[in-house]
């Protein structure tokens, strides 16, 4: 037996002994840890200690806490983050949730509010509107920054006043008294102030129009036309339908006689027939030669 062999057979026992420690300390730590997350997370040892909310500005964050209907001292990892979010999202003043935790012991509820564009008539009340047509909230009196909007029973005009009003710039946006259509392509604006009304067409190029529009407000007039913003126009007063023209047999107004009286117009006279026209002599080469019958 060499001298390194005999080295090695008195060193082998020593790493064999040394082992159990470690590994009975890695388990003794991973235990410590397990209980630690167990007792951190499933157990009201470190259970929910804070609710914060964010992005809330016209609803309370007491009404979205109390909504929310999470305990204090829920253990974290019992929040049911999925049932909040549901509760939170039923309320209509929201147009997103987010509920999340945040450790070791907060519960963060995160929401955007919707933002109304307009307000349309709900009986006595007034309906806040958003961008996506979404009534989410009734208010008494009609609030003075906001346009009104004539529904159309015609939804794709609806849609249309709403995209129109989303690619106005706020300049002209916030002139707007009220918005109508009757179809998608027959957008009306009333101004504020001048009560002047505005031809706006589609909610095709609404940018470009406001932008027009701005120019043209420069002068003062009751119509506006951006419809095509390529071609723009202003008139004194809205344009009226063209006059029809009335038909010559039917029954005029008398100049006299009251607003009831009526000419009716007299008949043609029947053309008397006139007598065989005498046929007219034809000229040959030697003279007259007078046709006989």
């Amino acid at each position: 037996m060499t001298v390194t062999e005999e080295v090695q057979e008195q060193q082998a026992p020593i790493h064999k002994r040394s082992r159990k420690p470690l590994i009975v300390g890695i388990a003794g730590l991973a235990l410590v840890g397990g209980v630690a997350v167990y007792a951190a997370g499933w157990t009201s040892v470190m259970g929910v200690k804070a609710i914060e909310v964010e992005g809330s500005s016209s609803v309370p964050a007491s009404e979205l806490i109390e909504t929310a209907d999470i305990a204090p001292g829920t253990p974290m990892m019992k929040v049911d983050l999925r049932a909040a979010t549901a509760r939170l999202a039923d309320l209509p003043q929201l147009a997103s949730v987010d509920v999340r935790r945040v450790w070791p012991r907060t519960v963060v509820l995160e929401v955007t509010e919707r933002n109304a564009v307009v307000v349309q008539r709900s009986g006595d009340s007034w309906e806040l509107v958003d961008s996506d047509g979404v009534p989410f909230a009734i208010v008494a009196q009609r609030p003075k920054n906001l346009p009104t909007m004539q529904r159309s029973s015609d939804e794709a005009a609806n849609t249309a006043m709403l995209q129109a009003l989303n690619g106005m710039s706020d300049e002209v946006r916030e002139q707007v008294a009220s918005i109508t259509a009757a179809s998608p392509e027959s957008i009306r604006l009333t101004l504020r102030r001048s009560d002047a009304v505005v031809n706006w067409g589609g909610p095709q190029q609404s940018e470009y129009k406001s932008e027009v529009l701005a120019i043209l407000l420069g002068v003062k007039a009751g119509w506006y036309d951006v419809s095509n913003p390529d071609t723009p126009a202003t008139a004194p007063t809205q344009p009226g339908p063209a006059p029809s023209v009335a038909s010559t047999d039917a029954a005029t107004v008398a100049p006299s006689g009251g607003p009831d009286a009526v000419v009716t117009p007299s008949p043609e006279p029947t053309p008397t027939p006139s007598a065989p026209a005498t046929p007219a002599p034809v000229e040959s080469a030697v003279g007259v030669v007078p046709q006989n019958d």
